[in-house]
């Protein structure tokens, strides 16, 4: 429950990373804010994708080995992200960390379920 908890603040910095950032990197790559949208939608695809596949990952392999390596993700993505040396680069760090945010936020929202008494449905309003 720990881990996961930690992995939910950690897909949390990853939605916090990019805006906080935004002025910055606009400058550094010369990039519209309309072209930084781009990012997002890379992000909530990838995300999506990590999340829908992350349930048929863990079906094989465990759980905790899915949370480590959506963590992997996430923390890869963004370093790549906060050393891109082109604007391809820094998508492609921007998909791997919404990849990892996806998958841990599905998995951790599964352990929290399993955690909690059987169809009371309320472990997630807690969390």
């Amino acid at each position: 429950m720990l881990a996961s908890s930690a992995g939910f603040v950690l897909a949390g910095w990853t939605g916090l990373f990019i805006p906080s950032l935004l002025r910055v990197l606009q400058g550094d790559f010369g990039r519209s804010n309309a072209e930084f949208a781009l990012v997002y939608l890379v992000g909530a695809i990838l995300s999506a994708g990590g999340a829908l596949s992350s349930g048929l990952i863990a079906g094989h392999i465990r759980r905790p080995v899915v949370n480590a390596a959506a963590a992997l993700l996430i923390a890869g993505g963004m370093a790549l992200e906060g050393a891109a040396p082109s604007w391809p680069v820094f998508l492609a760090g921007a998909g791997l960390a919404g990849a990892g945010s996806g998958a841990i936020c599905a998995m951790g929202s599964s352990v929290i379920m399993d955690l909690s008494a059987p169809g009371s449905g309320s472990g997630l309003n807690r969390l």
